[in-house]
């Protein structure tokens, strides 16, 4: 995942346009801004029924201690085998809705942001990363 992202669409429109309805916790103005160590939202399966809930963005394991890093990215070829987060990975998975996404690129005069979206979505259409918690 990157280490910006931006979710302007409310949560209650993708709760019922991908979900079929459920409660978002929350009904935040737009975030354009998203950073790591913030409350994101996110989508996960609940026993009965979708779950919705703001999660700290950052990952570490309850077993770890509380100077262990917290990572924002779990590498694909590693996430399944890692034993940092190999449980989550395997049972606690979630979705975390999103409109776009920022990459840097390094300029001259330091770093110039892009944002990127996929220009085939529709007007109220977001994307999804797969997130674990």
């Amino acid at each position: 995942m990157c280490g910006r992202f931006d979710l302007h669409t409310p949560m209650p429109w993708v709760a019922e346009a991908y979900f079929g309805g459920g409660r978002p916790l929350e009904l935040v103005a737009g975030r354009y801004n998203i950073a790591p160590g913030t409350l994101i939202s996110t989508v996960r399966q609940g026993e009965e029924q979708t779950e919705f809930a703001l999660m700290k963005w950052g990952f570490r394991p309850s077993w770890a201690g509380e100077d262990a890093p917290r990572p924002i990215n779990a590498r694909a070829e590693k996430v399944a085998t890692s034993r940092f987060f190999s449980h989550a990975f395997q049972h606690k998975r979630c979705l975390i809705p999103a409109d776009g996404w920022f990459e840097w690129l390094a300029i001259e005069s330091g770093k110039q942001p892009y944002y990127i979206t996929d220009s085939s979505l529709g007007a109220s259409e977001v994307l999804f990363f797969a997130g674990i918690y």
